[in-house]
């Protein structure tokens, strides 16, 4: 409090006029101005980064997600542990991000937690008024480099992702109905806490026609393209297509983020290939965790095909 310039504080946002005093002005910051991104001239934020208990895909979003924030309001961020996946290079591109832009901060702040997913996602959106995929391609560029061998040629590839792990044996479901309960809350700056209206809203396979129905969709209209399967080593596919099976995740990203057309599954770790490519074309499900990231919203700036 002692370091806390409450006069600059006022001046600043004139929607204040009807406060006066430091203490005032304290009460107000502490109640509603450091979740609303406020602060005062002579002081710089800082957030702390944090993971979660998740695999790789949940965790390059939920970076993105705090990544996105702090840029937006212009405000810092600190490493401050082991995080998990750091080897990954996509991680690294990140943290790099991280060290380049940063800004040096003496107040911390709390923005979002490990177990708040939807709340962080969709209310990050809210903030920044823009889709997660278009924010960052305009705004979060360093100098990392992430490169791996590709053995076919990927500028003529249909990339389809199935790899799902731990959830690849759940039912396929109707996304719509947690589409439009998450695009309302994200929409009207609601909080998006996380539940599962209507038994929907969690990651989940496609079924074997839906996906067919959308190669058939594509392929029309790229006959000398190659369609190619994404999936967990050893499992058995059902499609009669060339199969990338391997045990690096990170190469299904980089090959995701290669290919010109993608199809994908419903899953954070397919969302998380978008962030790092330039695609012609992209074939999404949509499903609450995706309408969080601001895409088929109003928010949303990608010229991405949407389904259920």
């Amino acid at each position: 409090m002692n370091s806390f310039n409450y006069k600059n504080y006022l001046q600043k946002y004139p929607d204040l006029k009807h406060l006066s005093t430091l203490p005032e002005a304290w009460r107000h910051y502490t109640h509603f101005g450091i979740a609303e991104g406020r602060t005062s001239e002579n002081e710089k934020m800082f957030i702390e980064l944090y993971d979660r208990p998740d695999r790789l895909g949940a965790n390059i979003t939920n970076y993105i997600a705090q990544i996105l924030y702090a840029h937006h309001k212009g405000i810092g961020i600190r490493l401050v542990k082991d995080y998990n996946y750091i080897e990954s290079p996509f991680v690294m591109y990140l943290f790099q991000w991280i060290k380049e832009y940063n800004i040096i901060g003496n107040e911390h702040i709390e923005y979002g937690n490990t177990y708040d997913y939807t709340g962080l996602v969709g209310g990050t959106t809210s903030i920044i008024q823009c889709d997660f995929i278009s924010y960052f391609k305009k705004y979060i560029k360093c100098s990392f480099k992430i490169y791996y061998p590709i053995s076919f040629d990927i500028s003529k590839s249909i990339l389809v992702h199935l790899r799902l792990g731990d959830v690849s044996n759940s039912p396929d479901y109707n996304g719509e109905v947690c589409s439009m309960y998450y695009k309302k809350k994200v929409e009207n700056g609601e909080y998006c806490n996380y539940t599962q209206p209507g038994g929907g809203n969690k990651q989940a396979p496609l079924s074997t026609q839906k996906i067919q129905n959308i190669i058939d969709k594509v392929t029309i209209n790229y006959p000398d393209y190659t369609v190619r399967i994404v999936t967990n080593p050893n499992e058995i596919v059902d499609f009669d297509y060339p199969v990338i099976q391997n045990q690096d995740e990170n190469y299904d990203i980089y090959l995701l983020s290669k290919a010109p057309i993608v199809i994908l599954s419903r899953s954070t770790f397919a969302i998380s290939a978008l962030f790092f490519g330039d695609h012609q074309e992209v074939y999404i499900p949509s499903w609450g965790h995706l309408v969080c990231f601001g895409l088929n919203t109003k928010f949303d700036q990608t010229n991405f095909k949407y389904f259920y």
